[in-house]
């Protein structure tokens, strides 16, 4: 099988490295998206000819549609290359892979028809999906801002303005939502592709939505024949500190990932085997050092 890992990143240089050196097999090639309000030049000159860096690049904003952009021109790159992958693998630039890639490889081979995507249709109380992120319009300027006190009139303003007509828009698709990040095979890329391609009215929609990162992927695969063979995705996070993004790996964790392996998921979107875990910092190099020991000796490996 051949591979694409699509990496969405911003910083955590060395981190980078480290998770690009991981993934680096004669199976896979890797594309890289680094936000266009960080210097490129610097990833560049680390990771040398190792990956794919997206040049036409967006400024990434948390919950904003350059989100979608950014990971769409990562599936449109790669889709050029050698003509398409088996395989798309969507990560951050602060996952790192908590199975060796031998094993990954081998799973994903065992799991060719397999879409690990986190996805419910909406609206969702168990996972907090409510139907407002397609119905209340996300205002472009958020993005000139990361003041709190701005994002909070943002959101407030955002409550009086007129409500998208989803049902209109989706023009008879159901709504769906889930997570960022996902593994899907190359018929279901083929099929994200050309539903973009067919349907430009749907970028539209969804860039004037809420975290349609979360949305667009599992909207447009939950209303077809793929919906099928969707299963939870394989990134294991921590989400036990309630904010809206998920706690640094820990001593903790990795010994989490050393107790339990493999390492189930299992919650409101299903269950599956974790591959992956985000976020590590930067100076997690230690931490990245021992779940690379611990390969060894897993079962499995």
């Amino acid at each position: 099988m051949k591979h694409a890992y699509l990496i969405l990143a911003h910083n955590s240089l060395k981190h980078l490295e480290l998770l690009v050196n991981a993934m680096n097999t004669d199976a896979a090639e890797i594309f890289v998206h680094i936000d266009a309000k960080s210097d490129i030049g610097q990833f560049k000159a680390l990771l040398g000819t190792k990956v794919h860096f997206i040049e036409d690049r967006v400024p990434v904003f948390w919950g904003d549609f350059s989100q979608v952009e950014a990971i769409l021109r990562l599936l449109f790159a790669a889709k050029k290359f050698y003509g398409g992958f088996d395989r798309y693998t969507l990560l951050s630039g602060v996952d790192y892979p908590i199975r060796d890639v031998s094993y990954i490889e081998n799973y994903f081979k065992k799991n060719a028809s397999v879409q690990f995507m986190n996805i419910v249709a909406v609206p969702s109380s168990v996972v907090r999906k409510p139907i407002s992120r397609f119905v209340r319009p996300r205002l472009k300027i958020r993005r000139i801002s990361r003041n709190r006190a701005f994002e909070f009139a943002c959101t407030a303003l955002e409550r009086f303005l007129p409500s998208l007509d989803y049902r209109k828009e989706l023009d008879g698709r159901k709504p769906f939502a889930g997570s960022t990040w996902w593994s899907i095979s190359g018929d279901a890329c083929d099929f994200i592709v050309k539903t973009t391609n067919d349907h430009p009215e749907l970028l539209t929609y969804f860039s004037k939505t809420q975290n349609p990162d979360e949305s667009f992927f599992q909207t447009i695969l939950g209303n077809s024949p793929f919906v099928a063979s969707i299963q939870h995705n394989l990134t294991y996070a921590d989400w036990s500190e309630g904010k809206r993004s998920p706690a640094w790996i820990k001593q903790k964790h990795i010994d989490l990932f050393t107790m339990q392996n493999p390492l189930l998921l299992n919650d409101a979107y299903g269950e599956a085997e974790a591959l992956f875990a985000r976020k590590f910092a930067d100076d997690g190099t230690r931490l990245v050092e021992m779940i690379a020991d611990g390969y060894e000796s897993a079962p499995g490996q």
